[in-house]
């Protein structure tokens, strides 16, 4: 996808390379059985299962592009393709304003639609999903000429402020972190630090839903940290492939570390691997459960610290979490907290 950009005109985007598109219309000796043909970061899961496709793949990787434009990354990054193909098949799509906490809310609804696992759940249309992502950014549609579809219509929040999104990505500034064992460490900058916005949304159900945690790999956190030795360095490597694990939130307090026999320490979200967090205490962190069923993250004592969002949090104090705040620990582990609304009958 280029875009021309040229002074007195519109910008325009111009499609090209469409060598995928006529292999796949091709003989059909030209792939294997099995084999798969087309781009992993923008692969709809059908795509990646072999069953039948039609324009929704399109518009699941239309919705891909959407994201990378908004956010400046890639909507599963992954270190190999294995890995990203696995995450369009079976892992739910990250929300926007989780890096982009200024954009309305309604555009993670759009998205998660367009983005949906079955074909079925996404819109009718490219065009319907370009007009209801429109709608929730705040643009007019881009043809004048069509009506607003019903899909839009539902994806549009109860009260918008009148804001222009720009599709440009926030700037990185990287920091250092010194690993293991160092007293203090700034801010990490790179990550996105600021909490999320309360979505324009209607209010959700007065059920509280569920609380998920997500443990990930973050591969700009790790090259924003510094090891405190050369010794430390030789032993922190970021790893090839990190399985994405969900930890379902309940009880009153949620220990997150590395398991110890010996110690007797068995935390409820255990870092152990494999691979390996070096950097990652016995007992790192701890979840708190509030009255209102919301959580919070304290640092537990451990060697290296958490950051919240890209803040460092002091060591005993509470930082009360939203749906889609990051906790940063260790030399890469992330952990995203997730809260799934139950959906109104």
């Amino acid at each position: 996808m280029l875009v021309d950009v040229g002074p007195g005109r519109p910008e325009h985007v111009y499609l090209s390379d469409f060598g995928v598109a006529r292999g796949m219309l091709s003989s059909d000796g030209l792939t294997g059985a099995g084999q798969f043909l087309g781009t992993p970061d923008y692969a709809a899961p059908e795509q990646t299962g072999g069953r039948d496709l039609d324009c929704r793949a399109d518009q699941y990787a239309l919705a891909c592009v959407a994201y990378t434009l908004l956010s400046g990354s890639v909507l599963f990054r992954r270190e190999v393709p294995m890995a990203v193909l696995y995450a369009h098949m079976s892992v739910p799509p990250p929300r926007l304003t989780a890096v982009r906490p200024e954009l309305p809310g309604a555009v993670n609804q759009v998205l998660a639609r367009a983005l949906s696992k079955e074909p079925e759940d996404r819109y009718d249309s490219c065009g319907d999903f370009a007009d209801a992502l429109r709608e929730a950014l705040g643009l007019e549609l881009y043809d004048l000429s069509r009506p607003a579809s019903a899909g839009a219509a539902a994806a549009q929040p109860a009260s918008r402020a009148a804001e222009t999104a720009t599709l440009t990505a926030p700037p990185d500034s990287p920091p250092t972190k010194l690993l293991p064992g160092s007293p203090s460490h700034p801010s990490l900058a790179s990550v996105p630090s600021p909490p999320l916005a309360s979505p324009a949304a209607p209010s959700p159900p007065a059920e509280p839903g569920t609380w998920t945690a997500v443990v990930a790999a973050d591969r700009a956190y790790y090259e924003s940290v510094q090891a405190a030795s050369d010794q430390d360095a030789a032993s922190i490597v970021f790893p090839a492939f990190v399985p994405e694990r969900r930890f379902r939130l309940s009880g009153a307090e949620i220990r997150i570390g590395r398991r110890s026999v010996s110690r007797h320490i068995e935390p409820e979200i255990d870092l152990t691997g494999p691979p390996p967090d070096p950097a990652v205490s016995r007992l790192h962190a701890k979840l708190i459960a509030g009255p209102d069923r919301n959580w919070s993250v304290v640092d537990a004592g451990s060697d290296n610290g958490i950051a919240v969002n890209g803040k460092d949090v002091p060591p005993g104090e509470a930082v009360p979490l939203r749906d889609g705040d990051r906790i940063h620990l260790g030399a890469w582990t992330v952990i995203t907290i997730v809260r799934d609304w139950p959906r109104p009958e």
